[in-house]
Parts: structure tokens; C-alpha cells; sequence
């Protein structure tokens, strides 16, 4: 028949199909969509608050530590400039 579609040909399938086994299969599917929909909303959930706790807590911290190596290079520059100035002064 040239005018059946797809979805009609699919719905024939259900008369083949014993209703035990599809009721099996139905709670399987719907089982499963229900722990892959919880396990992604918590997932999504602890990704947030590991994202937003790295960011609050992560970045002030690098902030410091690249500030803490920059005045840790200053001081390097100074000794040694100090040691330079000691060598050409000759004391």
C-alpha cells in the first residue's frame, strides 16, 4: 500500500508484539529515561556547585600566589642587584 507511512507501519507492529513483553519493555524504558533524567539533574546539580565553588574559592587563591611569585622575583632582582652594586663599589 503506497499511502501507509512509517508510524503506520510501526503501529502494526503492536498487534505482534505479546502484551506481557511490551509492558516488560515499556517499564524498562521508562525506568531507565527516569534514572538517566536523575542521575544527569544531579549531575548537572554538582557540576554547578563545583564549578562555582572552584571560582569563588580557586581565583583569589591564584591571584595570590601569582602575586606572592611576583614579589618573591622582586626581591630576587633587588639581592642581586645589591650583590652587583657591592662587587662594582669593591666592598
Amino acid at each position: 500500500m503506497p499511502d501507509e507511512t512509517f508510524a503506520d507501519r510501526l503501529a502494526a507492529l503492536k498487534d505482534i508484539v505479546p502484551p506481557t513483553y511490551r509492558k516488560h519493555l515499556s517499564n524498562t524504558v521508562s525506568t531507565t529515561s527516569s534514572w538517566l533524567s536523575t542521575t544527569l539533574n544531579y549531575g548537572g546539580k554538582t557540576l554547578w556547585v563545583v564549578s562555582t565553588s572552584v571560582l569563588l574559592l580557586g581565583v583569589p587563591w591564584a591571584l595570590a600566589f601569582a602575586e606572592e611569585q611576583q614579589m618573591a622575583e622582586m626581591e630576587r632582582e633587588m639581592k642581586m642587584q645589591q650583590s652587583a652594586n657591592e662587587v662594582s663599589f669593591g666592598r
